[in-house]
């Protein structure tokens, strides 16, 4: 509810000063964007929009953090998982994360999937589970056969 009603007052304060006009409705900014333009505006805070960036804005784009926090970790599992599957090595991956070695990687994997177990659906469990209980001595999985979908 807290981020819900911070995205809200931060979209009336925001976006609304783009479209000039207070009865115009507005779906609520998304997270990152509401924070984005916070940000933005402390940096211009020459009028860019009705006023001075208040605390409470500040506030509310705090609240924000941890929604966006949570859809990052989301997307680099996705993003783990499908390159894994798809034939990346733990440490390529490790190299595009920035992090030291293979073994890094893999508890970074480890990790993001136990943030919320209940959220995966049964083929991602077994594909997970493949992934973290292979022989840590490979560099790669086996090649999935590409879908459709994939090209």
């Amino acid at each position: 509810m807290r981020e819900q009603d911070a995205r809200q007052r931060l979209t009336r304060r925001y976006a609304l000063s783009t479209f000039g006009s207070r009865h115009h409705k507005l779906p609520p900014l998304g997270a990152a964007e509401a924070i984005a333009k916070v940000r933005l505006a402390l940096n211009r805070q020459d009028g860019y929009h009705r006023g001075a960036v208040r605390s409470k804005d500040l506030l509310d784009a705090l609240a924000l953090v941890p929604a966006v926090r949570r859809g990052m970790d989301w997307d680099e599992r996705i993003l783990i998982a499908a390159a894994v599957t798809r034939g990346a090595s733990w440490a390529m991956i490790a190299q595009q994360l920035g992090m030291s070695d293979a073994e890094e990687a893999r508890q970074r994997y480890k990790d993001l999937c136990e943030l919320d177990p209940s959220a995966l659906a049964e083929d991602e469990h077994h594909a997970i589970r493949r992934i973290l209980h292979a022989d840590p001595t490979a560099q790669r999985l086996p090649r999935q056969r590409m879908t459709p979908l994939d090209s």
